[in-house]
């Protein structure tokens, strides 16, 4: 006789307390609980988006420090009604229709903070309804009872309510708040690093100061999927900041195999970037999904390659001369995804691939301030053709003397300005693509380059 198939099903009692503990237990840092709420917070605009054909520009995602142990996330996209309220306190599943076209798509929604508070409280009401509800979740007394023998239902059944009161129809938000906040995720409680938090990793806007803001937004105006937010703590506005003193602005698709990958910005100095770490500025590369930083800065730039997990073992020399450089890799592969705390990208064939296009670009990067570095400290580059050499020192003498940018322009220099920087930058050429950049500034030239220019 053959096997014989025995009816069963799972029931709520196969699904235990402790399924939750190991849920939460070292996915988030209080940095990627402040994301997740954030997300949502996005996800909510672009439905309001999607419904209304667009968001007004004085919306903002606010966040507000409510005193040490109390945090606050307020958007005024969508809201939830009822049941979308239902839907929220569901646990890794999501309720969103479109997965892939949403930043936040586990599921994990409001149990992100799971750990990080006492209580977690959310209070909602979605355009056209005329109900507004406080859904409240007691961690704490969820915490005490997680290791338990007890199923699931158990666990959390009287220990979450939700409650209703009427709104007015035209008004349409979720602000969700995290009181109590426990251990290191006390660092949300704290101005300075939640705007630090906001700077370095979320989608805010740039800063207005930012000598190549026009290029950059040029670059991110075509880029597919891209967003911003007016992102505020404490009523002040939050901005992206990247260093001043850069030279150059670049721009360069990711590609391998013939299959796009991400595009990438970045602007270079003639050293090592100096940054304002009042402004939470940063050095080397970050990489974004859909403007969401994953991974820290220079992500997957270490010398050594053995425990990337990728095919291609190039290792990577003098990695400090990222710091010549700032910029950001998008992520535009829709198939290439982040993992779910965002430390680094899911592990499969594409986002290895992903991993040494971004190596090979680092690769780049380095051997160009390196030349450059060896060629005007050493007076010798083995990284740019001897035959330049000469060419490109003749140059260097001729600005040595010059008072004014317009004494460069001599037989062979090919002297012209160039468009769109402020101050006012030049060329001359040396060979090929290759060129001399400069500025004038009191009669002396300063931030010289030597770069393909285009």
């Amino acid at each position: 006789m053959g096997w014989k198939v025995i009816p069963d099903e799972f029931s709520i009692d196969d699904i235990g307390a402790r399924l939750l503990a190991n849920l939460a237990k070292g996915i988030y840092n209080h940095e990627a609980v402040l994301r997740e709420y954030v997300q949502n917070a996005c996800d909510a605009y672009r439905v309001l988006e999607a419904l209304d054909g667009g968001v007004p520009d004085h919306e903002a995602i606010r966040i507000e420090i409510e005193d040490e142990k109390t945090i606050s996330i307020q958007d005024n996209g969508i809201g939830m009604d009822l049941s979308d309220v239902k839907k929220a306190k569901r646990i890794a599943v999501s309720n969103k229709t479109d997965a892939d076209d949403m930043i936040g798509f586990r599921g994990i929604g409001i149990w992100a903070g799971f750990q990080a508070c006492e209580t977690l409280e959310l209070v909602t009401t979605k355009k056209g309804n005329e109900n507004r509800y406080k859904l409240e979740i007691n961690f704490s007394e969820i915490l005490k009872h997680v290791d338990e023998n007890i199923n699931i239902k158990q666990l959390l059944d009287g220990r979450f309510h939700i409650r209703e009161e009427k709104a007015a129809a035209d008004e349409h938000y979720t602000h969700v708040r995290l009181r109590g906040l426990l251990g290191d995720y006390r660092h949300l409680g704290q101005q300075e690093e939640v705007q630090r938090i906001v700077s370095q990793t979320l989608p805010c806007k740039i800063d207005p100061t930012f000598i190549f803001k026009v290029q950059l937004e040029a670059f991110l105006d075509g880029l597919v999927g891209y967003e911003e937010y007016s992102i505020l703590v404490d009523g002040g506005e939050v901005y992206k900041s990247f260093p001043n003193n850069v030279k150059t602005f670049n721009t360069t698709d990711l590609v391998r195999d013939n299959e796009e990958i991400g595009k990438v910005w970045w602007a270079t100095g003639t050293k090592s970037l100096i940054t304002d770490d009042r402004q939470f500025q940063y050095r080397k590369f970050r990489l974004r999904v859909r403007n969401f930083a994953v991974g820290g800065f220079g992500i997957y730039g270490e010398e050594n390659a053995s425990g990337l997990g990728i095919v291609d073992m190039q290792d990577l020399k003098s990695v400090s001369n990222l710091n010549w450089h700032v910029g950001e890799i998008y992520i535009t592969n829709p198939e290439i995804r982040p993992d779910t705390p965002r430390n680094q990208l899911e592990l499969d064939s594409l986002s290895r691939r992903a991993i040494e296009s971004i190596r090979s670009f680092y690769a780049d990067r380095i051997a160009e301030s390196k030349a450059l570095s060896e060629l005007w400290t050493r007076g010798e580059s083995s990284k740019i053709d001897v035959k330049m050499h000469k060419r490109i020192f003749a140059r260097p003498d001729r600005l040595d003397v010059a008072v004014r940018a317009e004494e460069m322009n001599v037989p062979g220099f090919d002297f012209h300005s160039l468009h769109g920087f402020d101050p006012k930058r030049y060329s001359v050429h040396v060979n090929g693509p290759w060129c001399i950049t400069f500025e004038f500034e009191d009669g002396e030239a300063c931030g010289i380059d030597f770069e393909q220019y285009h």
